[in-house]
């Protein structure tokens, strides 16, 4: 059977990217390496693999899945290690990177998301408070997001 001819750009050049550098990147990346290293691997940039990500949904969708296929064969790992060994430990560590928010140790210094907003908040509103009420709405603006990109108008 013949081997299969690269595919070709739009200009008629055949692509650097093949199908074989493809495969071999998507099953680097499902053993575990970081895309950017699975990239050096067959020589080409992690720019290029991005661009054909975003141009290519059928290869968006290989690296999506030897992800999610990376995942799937840690999580088998630990199962197995937890059944078969009854090794707390890795139930521990698979509800920690699972669950974070229920069973990651945290500092108990730390702040979470939410409470960082509300800090944030707390402080435009005393920074708000300070200033003359006609800049009221102009702070307003910045902390909610919303600007209007209208130039200012003159006073008469």
């Amino acid at each position: 059977m013949a081997a299969k001819k690269p595919a070709k750009s739009k200009g008629g050049r055949p692509l650097k990217f093949d199908d074989k550098m493809r495969g071999i990147v998507c099953g680097a990346i499902q053993m575990g390496m970081p895309i950017r290293l699975a990239c050096d691997l067959v020589g080409i940039s992690y720019e290029c693999a991005k661009a054909t990500q975003r141009r290519d949904p059928a290869f968006r969708a290989q690296v999506s899945n030897a992800k999610a296929g990376r995942v799937l064969t840690w999580l088998k790992c630990f199962q197995v290690a937890m059944d078969k060994k009854g090794d707390w430990r890795a139930a521990q560590y698979l509800m920690k990177v699972t669950h974070p928010e229920y069973f990651a140790e945290r500092d108990p210094e730390a702040v979470n998301r939410g409470e960082l907003t509300n800090i944030l908040n707390s402080i435009a509103a005393r920074i708000r408070d300070g200033l003359p009420r006609k800049m009221h709405g102009v702070i307003d603006a910045a902390f909610s997001g919303k600007t209007d990109d209208a130039p200012p108008k003159k006073a008469t």
